[in-house]
C-alpha cells in the first residue's frame, strides 16, 4: 500500500514538472481568405517551464473557396518573439516538407521551402512545433 502511495506521489511531481500530454482541436482556415469546406485536425501538447510541445494533424478534404495557405491555431497563444515554430510533412499528395511560422497574434501558417502556397485538396499535414508560451 505505502509503495502505490509512494508512486502516486512521484508521478504527481513528475507530471506537475514536465507536463502531461493534452488534447486540442486546432481551427484550421485559410491564410488568403474563403471557406474550407471539409477539413478535420487534431492535436496534443505538453508545456514545460514555459515552453509549448505539440503536433497535430491536418486533413485538408476539400478546400472550397480557400485561397492562400493552410493555417490553424495553436494549444495556447505564442509569445510574440518566436516566429519559427517547428517543421511539417505533407504526406498524402507530394510529400513536401517546410516550416511552421507565427502569423499575426496567434496562428500558425504552414509554409513550403519556396514560400509557395500549401493548400490542395486531399492534403495531410503532419506538424510538430516547439514555442514560448505568450
Amino acid at each position: 500500500m505505502v509503495d502505490k502511495y509512494i508512486e502516486g506521489l512521484v508521478r504527481e511531481v513528475v507530471n506537475a514538472k514536465v507536463g502531461v500530454w493534452q488534447t486540442y482541436t486546432p481551427t484550421v482556415s485559410a491564410s488568403g481568405g474563403g471557406t474550407l469546406t471539409t477539413v478535420t485536425a487534431t492535436g496534443q501538447f505538453k508545456e514545460v517551464d514555459g515552453l509549448v510541445f505539440g503536433q497535430a494533424t491536418i486533413t485538408v478534404t476539400d478546400i472550397g473557396t480557400g485561397t492562400g495557405t493552410t493555417q490553424f491555431t495553436p494549444p495556447t497563444d505564442i509569445d510574440s518573439a518566436w516566429l519559427h515554430l517547428g517543421t511539417y510533412r505533407e504526406s498524402n499528395l507530394a510529400g513536401t516538407l517546410g516550416s511552421l511560422v507565427r502569423s499575426g497574434t496567434n496562428l500558425v501558417n504552414i509554409a513550403r521551402y519556396d514560400n509557395a502556397a500549401v493548400m490542395a485538396n486531399g492534403a495531410v499535414f503532419s506538424c510538430s512545433f516547439m514555442y514560448r508560451n505568450g
